[in-house]
């Protein structure tokens, strides 16, 4: 297009200079011509050259006009024709998607259509299903009259033959021919009687034979033909997942395009930040500044216990009486059984990944980890979970191409700082942390939390952790691109525990199977009064609780000793329960309940057999209750009512017998159960 219009310019230039040239030369050629002739009249071939040089002027300002006109033409046009190819191209773009869309309309289209049909052809089966079962409840009724009828006519047959029996002994009788006649006759009437009435019976039982045999008939004919409908119907439903594997299949391969471009793009990155480094060492400019430098500062959760001095707990009970001290402090009050239950949670962390406080807002879910962590001396850092999260980065942190620096959370400096095994400039060591993940299910948990449950799960036993083949399933690779060549990981050691909280209303999400499994879920139920409590005394001074403190506390499910028999039989119990409810659970959570029963607290409210049903009894209510979500109390009365007789009569507590028996009664209405907690 430009190439025309230089063309064109040129031409109309060259037009012009020739224009010029041909007046100039016939004004040339005037005056020589003037020259040559005589002089007479010279004043008045003056004017006339002096008029035609005007007319010439004029012509040319004419031609400049024109060709003034002709550019913004041509300029023009030369926009018109852009905005033509533009638009031409839009329209072509516009015809393809549209094309693409027309033939996804019509095989949707199709598809509807076909299922229409389908479900018509559906209607009409059992409406013919239910004629026919009507017919032959109808047959079957008439089969009953004719075996009745089959009966009468078989005593009429034997009355018959009493009857003949005795009117032959009457023959042989001579005593009295009179009495004999009489009695004969009478029997021979009685006796037509009888043959008519058989007669009628037989023609009426050939009647029904008939009647049945043209029923059996009709009834074949709607078998074949509902036959041929569920055939057409399988046909149909496998065309449809035909056709559904075929777009699932392009879903699968768009995603697949999309991924690759994301891992292209990200490794394009790479390379760039690489080159830039490498052009910055060339150049001699400063190489780029630490990848690791915001990661490796300690967040201030970690800085305010650091440097605490180290708690001389005689042992575990005085730890929870210190705990108890910082509840009143505080102005709270929970009861003993909820710390014992939460304390033993966090002890369990080798078998029991997390433990769950759930239930309406304001009961005290996030105040009973921080006052807890508090007490007994260990770190805390509360994260507030939000709804947008949708991948791991949101937990841990991303790395920024721009800035070639890696952004860590809050979280991955506390589990960078309190790892001895990767920081090995200045790991805190001997030191615990809790990490409260609040409100968790305000967000899907599997799409944030997932992956950091599998590696909690991976973790080798503590004493397995120094060795770097044993606990590399279980560290967490962060996506740092050139930081010193070498893969950044995370180890999340026994020293970290971790625990979270739930409200339950329509905003959130519900828990998953797979983080019910790994979670001991303490759910808080409606409090039963409204406590007026202010705070008591002073809180205790801030200590570090040790980690081989912390260590020595734990016990392993072997030091049951005597108790570990009763404990494998109401287990035992427990599995065959659930599997009556049709939600069986395997060897991990039953270890995961034998290593709580043996972390259970001394105390002396709970000691020796009632310490160990209490325990039972936790582990029914964080374990079992939760998993029953959803399932209808009517069709499993009996495995309700096994559970009610287990926690009642074997484990000894009526309060969570009661709070089931209220779950139960409060959903039957929904016909589907709905754990409410144990309110205490």
């Amino acid at each position: 297009m430009n190439d025309l219009l230089i063309n064109n310019i040129t031409v109309l230039l060259a037009v012009c200079g020739a224009v010029l040239l041909l007046t100039l030369i016939q004004l040339f050629l005037a005056v020589n011509q003037d020259k040559r002739e005589t002089n007479a009249g010279p004043i008045k071939e003056l004017e006339e050259l002096k008029v035609e040089i005007e007319r010439k002027e004029s012509q040319k300002l004419e031609i400049e006009g024109e060709l003034e006109k002709f550019r913004k033409t041509l300029a023009e046009q030369a926009e018109l024709m852009a905005q033509a190819d533009y638009l031409q191209k839009r329209i072509e773009e516009l015809q393809t998607e549209w094309n693409s869309l027309e033939s996804k309309r019509s095989e949707l289209k199709e598809f509807l259509t076909e299922t229409e049909k389908v479900q018509v052809e559906r209607a009409e089966i059992e409406t013919a299903l239910k004629a026919a079962q009507t017919e032959l409840d109808e047959i079957k009724e008439r089969l009953i009259q004719k075996e009745d009828l089959d009966r009468l006519i078989e005593q009429l047959q034997t009355s018959k033959q009493e009857y003949e029996i005795e009117l032959k002994q009457l023959r042989d009788e001579v005593s009295d021919i009179n009495q004999l006649k009489a009695d004969e006759e009478r029997l021979k009437d009685e006796l037509g009687k009888l043959e008519s009435k058989l007669a009628e019976l037989t023609g009426l039982r050939q009647a029904k034979d008939s009647e049945l045999s043209e029923i059996r008939d009709e009834l074949d004919k709607v078998k074949a033909q509902s036959d041929e409908i569920s055939k057409r119907h399988a046909d149909m439903q496998e065309k449809r997942s035909e056709l559904l594997a075929e777009y699932n299949a392009e879903i699968v391969a768009r995603n697949s395009v999309r991924e690759e471009k994301e891992r292209l793009t990200a490794e394009l990155e790479v390379l760039k930040a690489l080159v830039a480094d490498e052009q910055g060492k060339r150049s001699g400019k400063k190489p780029t500044q630490d990848r690791l430098a915001k990661l490796k500062t300690r967040p201030p959760s970690i800085k305010l216990f650091e440097d605490l001095p180290l708690a001389d707990f005689a042992d575990e009970k005085a730890a929870l009486q210190n705990v108890k001290n910082q509840f009143l402090a505080e102005g709270l009050e929970y009861h003993e059984r909820v710390l014992n239950a939460f304390h033993t949670s966090m002890k369990t962390n080798e078998t029991t990944q997390m433990a769950v406080l759930a239930g309406i807002s304001g009961t005290g879910k996030s105040q009973l980890p921080r006052q807890y962590a508090a007490g007994i001396g260990i770190g805390f850092l509360q994260i507030p979970v939000q709804p947008r999260w949708d991948s791991p980065q949101d937990l841990m942190g991303f790395y920024n191409y721009i800035e070639s620096e890696f952004k860590p959370t809050d979280m991955a400096r506390a589990l960078y700082a309190l790892d001895i095994h990767n920081n090995l400039e200045n790991a805190l060591e001997d030191r615990m942390m809790m990490i409260l993940l609040d409100e968790m299910n305000l967000a899907r948990v599997e799409y944030y939390f997932s992956d950091f449950l599998s590696r909690l799960e991976s973790r080798p036993r503590p004493e397995l952790v120094g060795e770097a083949t044993q606990r590399k399933d279980a560290e967490i690779e962060l996506e740092i691109p050139g930081a010193n060549d070498e893969t950044v990981r995370l180890f999340p050691g026994f020293n970290l525990l971790f625990a979270g909280t739930m409200n339950e209303d329509e905003s959130t999400q519900s828990l998953s199977d797979k983080v019910v499994d790994r979670a001991n879920v303490l759910k808080f139920g409606a409090p039963k009064t409204f406590a007026n409590s202010r705070p008591q005394g002073k809180p205790p001074e801030q200590r570090a609780l040790s980690k081989l403190r912390w260590d020595a506390w734990v016990r392993k499910p072997e030091s049951l000793g005597a108790e570990e028999a009763f404990v494998n039989a109401k287990i035992d119990q427990m599995s065959d329960i659930m599997k009556s409810f049709d939600k069986p659970f395997g060897h991990r959570l039953r270890l995961a309940m034998k290593s709580y029963v043996a972390n259970y607290p001394d105390s002396e409210r709970f000691n020796g057999r009632f310490k160990t049903q209490t325990a039972l009894a936790d582990q029914v209510e964080m374990r079992l209750m939760p998993k029953l979500r959803g399932v209808d109390p009517d069709d499993n009365s009996q495995a309700f009512s096994d559970l009610s007789a287990l926690i009642k009569n074997d484990l000894l507590d009526g309060d969570l017998a009661k709070a089931v028996d209220v779950s139960i009664e409060n959903s039957r209405q929904n016909a589907q159960f709905n754990w409410g907690g144990v309110a205490r």
